[in-house]
């Protein structure tokens, strides 16, 4: 149980010291200190360990993106439309 709560200490320490580009870090550790309206997941928590120190690729293609996706894109970024694709 220990390794855990160090493992989610440790995603919140990188989180709080976090000074690079990465979007997806910057909206992560805005959400959870600078607005307090989020905690992090597992998931998140594995994301920022494993990613702090890489600074993100862009792909610069585009994608279709899934219906349930787009939906959940349209409630998060509050839009009018559903988004069918996405640059990556």
């Amino acid at each position: 149980m220990s390794i855990a709560i160090d493992r989610i200490q440790k995603a919140y320490d990188l989180l709080k010291a976090y000074n690079g580009a990465n979007p997806y870090i910057v909206k992560l550790k805005n959400s959870v200190f600078a607005y307090k309206d989020k905690q992090l997941t597992d998931f998140e928590c594995n994301y920022v360990i494993e990613n702090h120190d890489f600074e993100p690729i862009r792909v610069n293609k585009i994608v279709k993106v899934a219906d349930w996706w787009g939906e959940k894109m349209k409630e998060e970024w509050k839009i009018e439309f559903v988004p069918k694709k996405v640059r990556i």
